[in-house]
């Protein structure tokens, strides 16, 4: 979850993880993929937005639903 106080700190391009989390404005989230699925998730309660990278072992494993979550 990246927040306010985590934006000065948070590298682009960083290479662990599988998904990414922000409520703060004019912040903007990328995921890379090449036979994965990138997942764009809206709370539009929250405006919180998600980018999750999905390949299957992550599928498997239900990384949407704990991005969700």
């Amino acid at each position: 979850v990246c927040t306010e106080e985590d934006i000065p700190h948070v590298r682009s391009f960083q290479d662990e993880g599988d998904f990414l989390i922000t409520h703060v404005q004019h912040v903007g989230l990328g995921v890379m993929t090449a036979d994965c699925l990138p997942v764009v998730l809206y709370d539009s309660r929250n405006h919180a937005v998600a980018i999750v990278h999905a390949g299957w072992r992550g599928s498997a494993q239900g990384v949407v639903l704990r991005a969700l979550e």
